[in-house]
């Protein structure tokens, strides 16, 4: 037998998502390597500790942003979503 507080089910799951605290950070980072290395690389360590989306099927240029989904938290239970944006500087790539 199943029981649910007050009939919500997964309602009350979603509703208790909604008031999460979002963390959000962003870092600037310049690496001495041309774009396409910085997005290969990107992709390793990203499939190394989560797995990477296929930007390809929704018509995003592969080559300047990898989006990825990691385990954070404590047993890495959270998922989190990663966004390495690479474009083209004098000294190599941008992120």
């Amino acid at each position: 037998m199943v029981r649910t507080l007050g009939g919500l089910g997964g309602k009350g799951a979603e509703r208790a998502a909604r008031h999460l605290r979002k963390d959000v950070l962003e870092v600037d980072l310049v690496v001495g390597m041309p774009p396409q290395a910085a997005a290969d690389r990107a992709r390793q360590v990203i499939s190394r500790h989560g797995s990477v989306l296929n930007l390809e099927s929704i018509g995003e240029d592969p080559g300047t942003q990898v989006i990825g989904i990691v385990g954070s938290g404590i047993a890495k239970l959270n998922p989190a979503v990663v966004t390495v944006t690479i474009r083209a500087t004098e000294d190599g790539s941008g992120l």
